[in-house]
């Protein structure tokens, strides 16, 4: 009956907080769902397990897929039986509800009195955790399993260790966890019995080691586990690394996140350490099983501070050593404790923080954007052909593509590590395209990277600004949160293939063909810097003709733009008109697209192109075209 009821209690806060939203929140919930309902066809049609994953095109996984959720995914499967956005907001329900369900039981087994009480406090104490606890993630059940896991320990259920940490390491890459913490308390047993105690640690490690084996990814999974718990944690906190704009969970959690968000956690794990203070004035030693918690709990403080992401592990552990603390004086101050003015006064704190920790987290929950992208993944899904590489223009896209849109390849999801792992250059080189680094933006696409179509975050606006301006990338679908290109083939026909442009006053050159993207701000300087004064520029250029002819110019560009040849205006954008909609849509033309005629000689042809910046991607596509 006490767990029944911790189970409905959770449930309900769980439905309470995500009241607003109607399918699932936060950002991988789309991806394991959808990748749970793959795994659930392909072992169907007796497949076998997937060993590639086509789907992230420039990772190491791609030829060598490691599935760091195994378990996770295959009891997701059964979620995947109808609407997969109504069957992930149910499995939140039911992973969450377990998380706590198993936080109950482990006290239970513990023996901790009021065991239901300890785990409603949890319940209603972190923000942090309980918001974590509703996304549709692995780390929920992978909890779960570790606070049976630790209550095995201290018990000293061989079984029990075996189990749960062979479950542990086929739900979450932090194998190590449940080994370090069995070897952490045999260490403290070592200390008390002063012989030397090992065998919690063996029983962990051989489940760890059996799980890893037995994973149909093994070996690919070794290297996961290295890229996950090496490779990303150091390049979160150590320097001499490029910003890979990891994921928000990275990000270091202060005092004031742990007051703001954890205020239970961190109130639970002082009183453990006053309590065991306590013990030990009273002349009674503490055992190894309330040690290990501490160290435990310590540890994982720690490390919520330096990546909040630990934060859903600190809080019910710190359940665990307060609980384990209190067990030897909870008999000596239970008349004390069970006063009617205490009781009462414990009720409203208890409430109280409730009241707010649990509002904060429906908060959070209610500022989720949910599926933004999903507009721009439809037009993928209708448009382009399966098999299809879609360049996309950060990692975080991939969930929300990969939902609605899985006949499709991209480039990288869940993590740019496994990207910037894979190949350094290839990395450093996707982000000189996304953040504008480079004057050319559609050759890499196509012959590095492959892609024909392109998905474009609405927050790239010096990319988006660059692509409009570039005549062979066709705007597709625009919506207020991201944008779809294709990348064209532009008309053929006779031209000046190569033009030499000058910045006056600068020294810069370009040397720039009919494709290439003339950037002005990096032959002339940032906006505003030399030039005429205005913030404008001066470019010139000297193009050889064979004989005098008529030749039809291209310029593509939002800029404000002003071009004489041989001295006589040829365009000024403040006098030219615009293009109707019929010229773009019977020429293929874009509305930033300006054509007119201007007389070359025989010889040499001087241009001057003054042009003044309109947004963040100054420059210009120029064709001098067919005469």
């Amino acid at each position: 009956m006490p767990l029944a009821a911790v189970a409905l209690a959770a449930a309900a806060v769980l439905l309470y907080v995500q009241r607003s939203v109607e399918g699932m929140y936060g950002y991988d919930g789309p991806f394991h769902i959808r990748y749970s309902q793959i795994l659930r066809d392909e072992l169907s049609a007796g497949r076998g397990f997937p060993r590639t994953f086509p789907w992230w095109q420039e990772t190491f996984l791609r030829d060598r897929w490691a599935d760091k959720d195994l378990l996770y995914h295959l009891l997701l499967a059964p979620f995947t039986r109808g609407d997969l956005a109504s069957g992930g907001k149910t499995a939140s329900i039911v992973f969450g509800t377990l998380l706590y369900a198993a936080l109950f039981v482990s006290l239970r087994w513990l023996d901790v009195r009021a065991a239901w009480l300890w785990t409603l406090a949890c319940l209603v104490s972190s923000t942090w955790l309980l918001y974590r606890a509703g996304l549709v993630r692995s780390h929920v059940l992978a909890i779960a399993i570790l606070l049976v896991g630790i209550a095995a320990i201290l018990r000293g259920s061989r079984a029990g260790i075996f189990v749960c940490a062979a479950a542990y390491a086929l739900t979450h890459i932090g194998w190590h966890l449940l080994p370090g913490l069995a070897l952490l308390h045999d260490a403290s047993s070592s200390l008390i019995a002063r012989r030397l105690r090992v065998r919690a640690a063996l029983w962990a490690l051989s489940g760890t080691l059996l799980a890893i084996v037995i994973n149909p990814s093994f070996p690919a999974n070794l290297r996961l586990w290295w890229v996950q718990n090496i490779d990303v944690l150091g390049m979160a906190w150590l320097g001499g690394h490029p910003d890979l704009s990891l994921g928000r969970e990275f990000l270091t959690a202060g005092p004031l996140f742990l007051l703001a968000y954890n205020i239970g956690p961190l109130a639970l794990t002082l009183a453990g350490f006053a309590l065991l203070a306590a013990r030990h004035r009273a002349g009674s030693r503490a055992d190894a099983g309330a040690i290990t918690l501490a160290l435990a709990t310590a540890v994982m403080m720690a490390l919520t501070l330096a990546s909040r992401r630990f934060g859903e592990f600190w809080a019910p552990v710190s359940v665990l050593f307060a609980a384990v603390a209190a067990k030897d004086v909870a008999g000596r101050w239970a008349p004390s404790l069970r006063r009617p003015a205490v009781v009462a006064a414990c009720g409203l704190v208890l409430v109280g923080v409730g009241w707010h920790q649990v509002g904060q987290a429906r908060r959070l929950v209610d500022q989720d954007p949910g599926m933004l992208f999903a507009p721009c993944a439809e037009w993928i899904r209708d448009h382009v052909p399966a098999g299809e590489t879609v360049f996309t223009t950060d990692w975080d896209e991939f969930p929300d593509l990969f939902f609605t849109a899985p006949e499709q390849r991209y480039l990288v999801g869940l993590d740019p590590t496994f990207m910037y792992v894979t190949s350094p250059g290839r990395w450093q080189s996707w982000r000189d395209i996304v953040d504008g680094r480079v004057a050319d933006v559609r050759r890499p696409i196509l012959e590095t990277f492959h892609s024909r179509y392109l998905f474009v975050d609405a927050g790239y606006a010096a990319f988006i600004e660059r692509a409009d301006q570039d005549p062979a990338l066709r705007s597709e679908k625009r919506d207020p949160e991201c944008g779809v290109y294709s990348i064209r083939e532009t008309p053929a026909g006779p031209s000046i293939q190569t033009v030499l442009w000058h910045a006056d006053g600068a020294g810069g050159t370009q040397e720039a063909s009919a494709g290439d993207f003339v950037d002005v701000s990096r032959l002339h300087g940032r906006p505003g810097a030399g030039g005429s004064g205005d913030g404008c520029a001066r470019l010139t250029a000297v193009v050889n003709q064979g004989a005098a002819s008529t030749r039809r110019f291209r310029l593509s560009t939002d800029d404000r733009v002003a071009i004489t040849v041989n001295g006589r205006q040829a365009f000024d954008s403040a006098t030219a008109p615009a293009l109707s909609i019929d010229e773009v849509l019977a020429g293929g033309a874009l509305p930033q697209d300006h054509v007119f005629g201007a007389d070359l000689r025989a010889g040499e042809n001087g241009i001057v192109f003054t042009t003044c910046p309109a947004g963040q991607a100054w420059g210009f596509f120029l064709e001098i075209g067919r005469p």
